[in-house]
């Protein structure tokens, strides 16, 4: 990930497959891929109306795993537990993979690497490192910085 004012990514979620469960509630018009990636940072939306091209800085196809979104978004969490600002919007339809991208899909999920989400990675790797210490006590509240 370019540390920038702004980025913006795309991950490209697979279709149901006939064997999925909801696959039969999907009209049948949209039961096919409607998007298509033509490289790294442009994807392609067929409508009635034809083809529409979109440009972004990332585009990430339906092959590309959660290591792969790592890879892209690892420089900014890190900058993040710099104490760098950083914001990551996960946006989309609901059931579109937001939670499963994040890593807030459910502990099941959290012990296994290849669907592991950003938020638990980031934890992971970050929790050997953390020093933590108490600063003082509120009204019943400890206030600590780790």
């Amino acid at each position: 990930m370019i540390l920038t004012f702004c980025s913006v990514a795309v991950r490209v979620r697979p279709p149901l497959r006939p064997e999925d469960p909801g696959y039969e509630l999907i009209p049948q018009r949209f039961q096919r891929s409607m998007v298509q990636v033509h490289s790294p940072t442009s994807l392609s939306i067929e409508s009635p109306q034809g083809r529409k091209l979109f440009v972004f800085d990332r585009v990430f196809g339906e092959e590309v795993d959660q290591a792969g979104i790592w890879d892209y978004l690892e420089e900014g969490l890190n900058a993040f537990t710099q104490g760098y600002n950083v914001s990551l919007l996960a946006y989309g339809q609901s059931g579109a993979g937001k939670s499963y991208t994040m890593g807030t899909s459910g502990p099941s999920e959290q012990d296994n690497l290849e669907v592991m989400g950003m938020y638990i990675r980031r934890r992971r790797r970050a929790r050997d490192g953390w020093n933590c210490a108490v600063l003082g006590r509120e009204r019943r509240r400890l206030v600590g910085w780790c």
